[in-house]
């Protein structure tokens, strides 16, 4: 299913759709790494594989974050 055909058939609100957007500009524009960010706008604006990108996610290198 899109997040189109989601947010069509739901007759709830998608909380994050639209701000985890804004969100990632700003922490681009202010030269913020948000890894989980950058993954939930994988999964819900690029199509990317839930499991797929939560694998990524979790084998990052460990930060001091």
């Amino acid at each position: 299913m899109t997040l189109q055909e989601t947010i069509a058939a739901s007759k709830q609100t998608a909380e994050g759709v639209k701000s985890c957007l804004s969100v990632l500009a700003l922490a681009h524009r202010h030269g913020v790494d948000m890894p989980i960010i950058n993954t939930v706008v994988d999964i819900v604006h690029s199509g990317k594989p839930p499991h797929a990108a939560v694998n990524e996610l979790m084998s990052r290198s460990a930060k001091p974050e």
